[in-house]
């Protein structure tokens, strides 16, 4: 199960309410790094969170909602072909931002690929994706994910 981190800091945070209402329809949990085991019947979960709640880029840009978006605006910071693809600088992008606040959170990455997508003709989020992801560097876009795929190699 893909679970974006939302507010949360870490996956302990993240997992807590999982754990609640599985624990609610299904009576005995086992955690252990992400994987929920569920004694009834021995069916396992494994949740990958998403987003980038520690990264320095997402804290400077006031982003504090952490969703799949993040690794977005993480290439369009640190990835040289994504950042000339987009044609707007971070900083730029987010100032544009600002005018979509009434509208959507100028606490989430995802308002940013929004704006990006307006910058870029009107060009939905779903749009967006494939064409940031085939612009990047292939080393920067496995470095950015590297924890996502370090946690579903748990399982």
């Amino acid at each position: 199960m893909f679970k974006d981190f939302d507010d949360d800091k870490n996956i302990d945070d993240l997992t807590k309410r999982l754990v609640s209402s599985l624990k609610n329809k299904y009576g005995e949990i086992e955690t252990s790094e992400g994987v929920f085991k569920i004694k009834s019947s021995g069916s396992s979960i494994l949740v990958v969170p998403l987003g980038l709640p520690t990264d320095e880029d997402m804290s400077q840009l006031g982003i504090t909602r952490h969703t799949m978006e993040d690794f977005l605006v993480k290439l369009l910071c640190s990835d040289s072909g994504a950042q000339e693809w987009a044609g707007i600088k971070i900083g730029e992008l987010r100032n544009r931002a600002k005018s979509l606040k009434d509208k959507a959170p100028l606490n989430s990455s995802k308002t940013l690929i929004m704006t990006l997508g307006v910058v870029k003709g009107g060009k939905t989020v779903e749009d967006l994706i494939p064409e940031i992801i085939e612009k990047s560097d292939p080393k920067s876009l496995t470095g950015i994910v590297k924890h996502v795929i370090d946690q579903m190699s748990l399982s």
